[in-house]
């Protein structure tokens, strides 16, 4: 049989393939949150794949260990069920950590330099190592939290507030998948890519009412929580994954009350990983009574996304969960 070579140019026409795959996943997740541009994170990743491509090389002189290890993340793909998958991980960091990081070393690359050179080029974004040797960026938006510490002694009426309108978008490329779920005031954004391509999807869920205009007094509570959970396995090529959630309340044509935004984002370059888990509560007691005779809109949302170079395997997902909604009306 004839061998295949990888020729400059058919190299070239993957990673362009590749990298314009991952700008039409970020277009998608960009509808449903605000972040980083599709520009911006085109450039991080050609960033990565030339960090991975000295990583490459440099692992490439030590054959043995270099297949011990592709045959691991092999492995490690295969596996279906998330607990597994997370254990698997642990363990190969483990047991590989000191050899990759000498490889990093001899071949001239430091993680943490790499994330200060891309903070300085994408100054908005905030870059961190993750896994020892795979990068993350986390971006939080800082909105007021309001509380109000005495409401009024007066008779009340609290009336919980339901029946969100939901709207999603789900878009996949080669072998993967997504889904966005809805459960009352919760959406939940997931997506997985295991070879080239990947997925993205986003959800979002609004609630508008009338304000009475005869009302004395009017609170809204509102709490919610947001979470991103995420993991990429780089078997033969850079792996991704990004969850991002919000929850925005406006007075229509008015203007914005609160609005907070949580995301976060990793790469893992070739033959590492990387993984997240992290949730944030939010809690707001909000006085809408200059307000009273207009209209109060509400909207949760949720995205994620994933993405693969060739053979590799990366899960993302994005929850917003709004736990309490309730308006409390004075007459």
């Amino acid at each position: 049989m004839k061998k295949r070579i990888n020729t400059p140019n058919r190299v070239f026409a993957k990673s362009i393939f590749v990298l314009a795959a991952a700008i039409f996943l970020v277009s998608i997740v960009s509808k449903g949150q605000d972040g980083i541009s599709s520009k911006d994170s085109a450039g991080i990743m050609k960033y990565m794949n030339e960090i991975s491509a000295k990583i490459d090389a440099e692992l490439k002189k030590n054959k043995e260990l270099y297949n011990e290890m592709e045959k691991a993340l092999g492995q490690i793909n295969a596996i279906k069920d998330t607990a597994l998958l997370d254990a698997a991980i642990d363990a190969y960091t483990a047991k590989y950590k000191d050899a990759y990081g000498a490889a990093l070393k001899n071949a001239g690359v430091d993680m943490n330099k790499c994330a200060s050179d891309l903070h300085l080029k994408y100054p908005y974004i905030l870059f961190a190592v993750n896994n020892f040797y795979s990068l993350e960026w986390e971006q939080e938006s800082k909105s007021v939290v309001y509380e109000i510490k005495e409401l009024s002694t007066e008779t009340t009426t609290t009336t919980t507030l339901s029946s969100f309108t939901s709207d999603k978008e789900e878009q996949c490329l080669a072998v993967a998948g997504s889904s966005t779920k809805f459960d009352g005031r919760n959406i939940h954004s997931y997506a997985e890519a295991a070879v080239i391509g990947g997925c993205a999807t986003h959800g979002s869920l609004v609630k508008k009412v009338d304000l009475p205009a005869d009302a004395k007094k009017i609170i809204l509570k509102l709490n919610y929580t947001l979470k991103r959970k995420g993991k990429a396995v780089s078997q033969f090529g850079l792996t991704g994954a990004s969850s991002k959630g919000s929850v925005k309340t406006t007075i229509v044509d008015t203007k914005t009350l609160q609005y907070n935004y949580y995301a976060r984002e990793i790469i893992a370059p070739l033959h590492w990983t990387a993984k997240y888990n992290k949730e944030k509560d939010y809690t707001n007691s909000i006085d809408l009574t200059q307000y009273k005779g207009k209209t109060l809109r509400i909207e949760g949302k949720a995205a994620a996304a994933a993405f693969a170079e060739y053979v590799s395997n990366s899960h993302a997902d994005g929850y917003s969960k709004i736990t309490k909604a309730e308006l409390i009306i004075t007459k």
